[in-house]
């Protein structure tokens, strides 16, 4: 009798786990993003890109396991699409180019998330536990905001200090004295419809 044909990754597929585990995003991240088996990419990591068994590449190192599951989504708007829009990741000195590139890719994320049917599941989800990209149609910086005037902390930050990127000093600076200080930095009708929502 035949065994079960093992499953392939596309050639895409390959290409865009190769780019996000270079860049430091975790299996579960990456399993998520492109929605495929975590088992299965690990030994993909393992036997294709040459990852030792042993080393987890995490974008951030997780003290304790996050305690929040990842939702299951029936049929989310992201699915298909390049989870670069969701991630970008920009270096220190990225030029004006990239950074209108990095912004013209979330707006089209944030666009895309809005018309999800997932879209206040995957927030609410992102909002206890996930500090990197866009998730629920909102950005990094603004689920720190909404995470402040909340008064919770993110699962995926906890005890490692809090993650910097795309967000300015001074921005954060006042984030940690006073969310309420910056409200008026995040009009966006998600974020304002969440909390409304959550506070009651």
């Amino acid at each position: 009798m035949r065994g079960a044909q093992k499953k392939t990754f596309t050639q895409e597929q390959m290409d865009e786990i190769r780019e996000l585990r270079n860049a430091g995003y975790s299996y579960d991240n990456v399993a998520f993003m492109l929605h495929v088996g975590k088992e299965r990419l690990k030994n993909f990591c393992v036997e294709v890109l040459g990852e030792e068994p042993a080393v987890k590449k995490d974008y951030v190192p997780e003290i304790e396991p996050c305690e929040v599951p990842l939702p299951k989504l029936s049929n989310p708007a992201c699915k298909g699409h390049n989870p670069v829009f969701w991630f970008a990741v920009l270096r220190r000195d990225a030029k004006a180019p990239e950074r209108r590139e990095a912004k013209f890719n979330s707006d089209k994320a944030i666009k895309i998330c809005s018309s999800c049917e997932n879209q206040a599941e995957c927030l609410d989800y992102a909002v206890k536990a996930e500090p990197f990209g866009i998730w629920g149609g909102t950005t990094e910086a603004e689920r720190m905001y909404m995470r402040k005037m909340l008064d919770i902390k993110c699962a995926r930050e906890g005890g490692i200090g809090q993650n910097m990127r795309g967000i300015s000093r001074p921005m954060m600076n006042s984030l940690m004295k006073n969310a309420s200080d910056v409200s008026h930095l995040f009009s966006n009708p998600i974020v304002v419809n969440y909390l409304k929502l959550v506070k009651g």
